[in-house]
Order: structure tokens, then C-alpha cells, then sequence
């Protein structure tokens, strides 16, 4: 009801604006008599409709597969009904222009689209979804796929808002020499292969609140600007196969990078060849990329209030440090597995992270307190609650046991959380499934720990990480030890199906469930009300072997109590291998 209300609204601008105008109307059970002016006398083709427009009028288009190429010569409004299933595709159709035969749409006068899954050609050479001739585009509520390129512009501006972009070579491109303002607002891009997701020359861009995902194909850079006027790239999620972002060695006028997560780059976050003083990088995230920063002369960059983290090299030769710039972990939500799209990976902050009211004094988050470093800091980011969850459990374990010595040698991956405070090692003679008082054995403040051993023939030992809060994580894998004839004993990992209580719990809003899973398997984790009525089915897929996690969240329409979760995993030729239920409590 609340869409309906806005299209009306915007229709009676419209109208106000150009008495002139008129509405007009396609649908699949339309007709080819024009004038097309209600859904009674509907147009069956959206190309006829707009042949028939005056400049100003708009074309309201009923849900379905319009099978068609268009050409835009007037300035109109094209709305959809729906971004789902108002589709024109131009799969295997030649364009409407005869030079320009691989566009789907293409457009010679400003045009206004909104709520369309527009299918391009396919993904061949020199095919465009939509392209417009030195006039301005705006593009809203839209999926666009299918075909080398997404959108573009040349010698004008494009915006685009809300806009999913898929299975293109290059998404979007933006050839400006307007003093008019680009903008690429809340969009998805997900960037198949070849050169660049947006590739920007010249102009005035903003390049706001998106998330850019390279999915295949070769590596590829984020954005690329070239030979860039004013240039305002902030609060993105970038997570390229080449670089995040690549700057041009001429900078007209300014580029601020502000406030993004630039990661899994194969070269660098950020590349601008001479470290040129009108580039300010501030706030930013810039974590598991080859470099962080580089250039081609040394000691180029200057940045300031940005963390660095996990790049194989975070102070590059080409990069100064500011004063408050820092090597540390962003404690990140989620983030360990390589990102796909579209719910592997959260870069909300947790509770401590060194990132949360760190970043330039003079740049406000949302509720008016110092910006946070990141993606969703500054005025552009959003307001959100700093979950405090536990450190993630040990890994990376090496082992050695020193049989003249009789000691038992074990080695880990040290935590990197800002809150991190301890590990408890637990310990029997006999495999075990409960960290508790009974196992408890001792805390340890390494990630090195020496145990001695007398006469046993087995010991299990799990380890767990704790932080300042008392928050302590799930166990590594148990660490087996079979001490047989003493001078050569067996070390090794064994790996279970187990569920965990969730966390937090009691929790409101939103908790975390993990499992473990000793083979990759079929997983299905799903939630009941205390009747034994299904509420929902959080995973029904199959699974890698490991850990994993699953986010579980409840809206107003859940009343508080306890609610129980189920597993069940089925393994080889479909033969069950192991449930469990856990009991949870939703408080409003």
C-alpha cells in the first residue's frame, strides 16, 4: 500500500510539472490502438506505447515477459509494476538501433525507469542492457543482467539507486563531462570477470552505500576512476579479484575515499600511481588484500584514521601512516571465508572493536557521536547495536609430544580481538562432549601450551577462548593424544557433529546458532514454537565439513518464550547421521 501511495504521489508531481503530460499504459493483454491512455485501451507493446509518447508523458508497464529492444527518442518516465516480474528481457534480440545492435534499451532523450528486470543480449562482445546517448539516465528499483555491460552513459550523468546488477563484464559506465553530479546509490554489483565493476571517466561522481563483489572470471578492479574531477567514494563494501579501487595519476579537482571495507583484492585496496595530495583516504577498513596501498614511487600515500588489517603487506614502501592510521583487527561480525553474495559474511562491528568511535573527529555517525571506522560509519553509514560475542574458537593447531621429556607440546593460532583475554584448556582421559567444571583443567594467557604425562594411554584436550566480558567461544576440534609405546605416539584431530547453544541467550531481536559438521552433509536447521509448530527453516542445503554459523532473527510479530531449534544431517546415500534440539529464549 505504501509503493502505491508513492507512485500515486509521484505521478501528481509529474502532472503538476508538464500539464501536458499524459499517463500511459502497457500490459500483455493490451492491443496496438493507441492512444493507450487507461488499462482498458492498454498498448501490447512497451516500444509502441513510447512511439506514441509526447515529451513528459509516462508509461506505467503491467507485469510480465516483454519479449522487446527499445528506443527512447522523448523524455519520458518508464515505471514497472514490479522489479521481479516486469521483465523485458532482449535475450537474442538485435537492438532497436541498427549501429548499436547487442543494446537492449537504448536512449536519446532524459529518461526516468524504475521497477524492471531488464535481461540483456547475453554475455557477448559489445552488448549492452542500457546505454544512453549524451542525455541524462536514471535508473531505479531495477535488476539489469545479462550482458557485457550493465549501464552506462557517455558525455552525460547516470544515477542509479537501489539498482542489482548481475552477469556483466563491466556493470556500469559513466563517461561524464557534465558539471552535473553522478550518482551510484545502494546498489548490488556483482562483477563476472574482465576490467572493471564502474568504470568512471571524468565528471562529478558519488559513489555511495554499495556493495561490489567480484564473482568469477578473472580479476577485476571495483572502481575505476580515470582521469577523475570531483569524486566522493563512501560507505561501500568492496571485495575485488584485482584492486578496490584504481585513481588515475591526474586528479582535476578532489577524491575522497571515505568510510568503505576495501578487501580480497589480489593486488591492492587502493592504487593511485604518484600519491597525489588531492586523494584523502580517511575511515576506511582495508583488510586481506595483497597491499593495502599502492603506487609507483615510494612513500606517496598519506592516510589517516583507517585500520589496517590481515594484507599481506599493510605498511606498503608507497604508504606514510597518519598518526591515528592502525594495524589492528576490525573485529568483524563475520568474515572467515572467502565473501560471496549474498549472506556469508556480516562487516558490522562488534562490541570492542578498536574501529567503533575511532575514526576522524570531525565526521559524526548517524546518532552524533564520532564516526566509526568503516563501512558503516560516518553520516552515510548506520545506527546498528555492537553485539558482544565471544572470540572465535582456536585453530591452526600444531602438535608435538617430546617423549624424553615426557611433555605434550600444543600450538595455535594466537586471537586477535580487541577484548580477547584468555584460553581454558580442558582435559580427560576419555573423549568428552561438555566444557565444563568437570574437564576444566587451566587458563592459559599463549597460544603455546607444555603438559606433562605419567603412565596414561589417551588424553583429549579441547581449548576455548574467553574475553573480558566472560564470553567464551565454542571449542576447537579435540585434540587426541594416544600415547602407545610412548616413543611413537599418535596425534590427531577428531572432528563430530555437534549443535551448540545458541548465543546470545536469553536474546532479543537476533542470535547465532553454530554447529559442527564431521562430513559434508545435507543440513537442515529449523525452529519450533514449544507446540511443535515449525517457524522457520534457517539452513536446508548442503554443507561443507567445519564449523558453521547461522543468524536467527525474530520480528514484533513473535511473542517472547522459549523456542526450540532442531537439526538434522543427512550423510552419503541419503542416510541420516545426526539430530539434535536445543531449547532458546526470545525476550522483546
Amino acid at each position: 500500500m505504501k509503493h502505491t501511495h508513492y507512485i500515486l504521489i509521484l505521478l501528481i508531481i509529474i502532472s503538476l510539472t508538464n500539464l501536458t503530460a499524459q499517463i500511459r499504459y502497457v500490459s500483455k493483454t493490451g492491443s496496438s490502438t493507441p492512444p493507450y491512455t487507461s488499462w482498458a485501451t492498454a498498448s501490447d507493446s512497451i516500444q509502441k506505447c513510447i512511439e506514441i509518447c509526447n515529451e513528459g508523458d509516462t508509461v506505467i508497464v503491467g507485469n510480465g515477459v516483454y519479449k522487446e529492444t527499445l528506443l527512447i527518442t522523448k523524455a519520458i518516465y518508464l515505471l514497472g509494476t514490479s522489479m521481479d516480474s516486469t521483465i523485458i528481457d532482449g535475450t537474442g534480440l538485435n537492438g532497436s538501433k541498427p549501429d548499436f545492435e547487442g543494446v537492449t534499451i537504448w536512449v536519446e532523450a532524459n529518461t526516468f525507469i524504475e521497477n524492471f528486470n531488464l535481461i540483456g543480449k547475453g554475455l557477448l562482445p559489445l552488448t549492452t542492457v542500457i546505454l544512453s546517448d549524451m542525455h541524462p539516465l536514471s535508473i531505479r528499483s531495477c535488476r539489469i543482467k545479462n550482458a557485457f555491460g550493465g549501464a552506462g552513459v557517455s558525455w552525460n550523468i547516470l544515477q542509479m539507486y537501489n539498482v542489482i546488477i548481475s552477469n556483466t563484464d563491466v556493470p556500469i559506465g559513466i563517461y561524464s563531462i557534465s558539471s552535473e553530479i553522478s550518482v551510484i546509490n545502494n546498489c548490488i554489483i556483482l562483477a563476472s570477470s574482465y576490467s572493471r565493476a564502474i568504470n568512471d571517466w571524468r565528471g562529478n561522481t558519488i559513489i555511495e552505500n554499495n556493495l561490489i563483489i567480484k564473482t568469477g572470471g578473472s580479476p577485476s578492479t571495483g572502481i575505476r576512476l580515470q582521469n577523475p574531477y570531483y569524486k566522493l567514494v563512501k560507505n561501500n563494501i568492496l571485495l575485488c579479484g584485482n584492486s578496490s579501487i584504481s585513481i588515475d595519476s591526474f586528479i582535476r579537482d578532489s577524491v575522497l575515499i571515505v568510510n568503505n571495507n576495501l578487501g580480497y583484492s589480489r593486488d591492492e585496496g587502493i592504487w593511485q600511481p604518484n600519491g597525489n595530495p588531492a586523494l584523502k583516504i580517511l575511515n576506511n577498513i582495508i583488510f586481506k588484500n595483497n597491499n593495502s596501498i599502492s603506487a609507483n614511487d615510494t612513500n606517496k600515500h598519506r592516510t589517516n584514521y583507517n585500520i589496517f588489517w590481515k594484507n599481506v603487506k599493510n605498511q606498503t614502501p608507497h604508504l606514510v601512516m597518519g598518526p591515528n592510521d592502525i594495524i589492528a583487527d576490525p573485529m568483524f561480525v563475520k568474515d572467515d571465508t572467502i565473501p560471496g553474495y549474498p549472506s556469508n559474511f556480516d562487516y558490522h562491528l562488534q562490541a570492542f572493536s578498536p574501529a567503533i568511535d575511532a575514526g576522524n573527529p570531525e565526521i559524526l555517525d548517524p546518532d552524533g557521536s564520532r564516526s566509526d571506522i568503516g563501512a558503516f560509519g560516518g553520516p552515510g553509514g548506520e545506527e546498528y547495536k555492537y553485539i558482544d560475542y565471544p572470540p572465535l574458537p582456536p585453530k591452526g593447531f600444531a602438535f608435538n609430544v617430546i617423549s624424553d621429556s615426557n611433555l605434550i607440546k600444543i600450538k595455535w593460532d594466537y586471537n586477535t580481538e580487541n577484548d580477547f583475554r584468555h584460553y581454558r584448556i580442558y582435559k580427560d582421559t576419555t573423549d568428552f562432549s561438555n566444557c565444563d567444571s568437570s574437564t576444566f583443567y587451566k587458563t592459559m594467557d599463549t597460544s603455546l601450551f607444555l603438559d606433562s604425562f605419567s603412565n596414561e594411554t589417551k588424553l583429549f584436550y579441547k581449548i576455548t577462548s574467553e574475553d573480558n566480558q566472560g564470553n567464551e567461544s565454542y571449542p576447537g576440534n579435540t585434540i587426541n593424544i594416544i600415547l602407545v609405546g610412548v616413543g611413537e605416539p599418535q596425534i590427531k584431530i577428531i572432528e563430530n557433529y555437534l549443535l551448540y547453544q545458541n548465543y546470545p541467550n536469553p536474546f532479543n531481536n537476533e542470535t547465532k546458532i553454530t554447529y559442527s559438521l564431521k562430513n559434508r552433509s545435507y543440513v537442515k536447521l529449523m525452529v519450533y514454537n514449544l507446540l511443535g509448530e515449525l517457524e522457520k527453516v534457517l539452513i536446508n542445503e548442503e554443507k561443507e565439513s567445519g564449523m558453521h554459523e547461522a543468524i536467527l532473527r525474530f520480528d514484533n510479530s513473535f511473542s517472547s518464550g522459549i523456542y526450540l531449534y532442531r537439526i538434522e544431517v543427512i550423510g552419503e546415500n541419503n542416510i541420516p547421521v545426526f539430530s539434535d534440539m536445543k531449547k532458546m529464549i526470545y525476550l522483546k
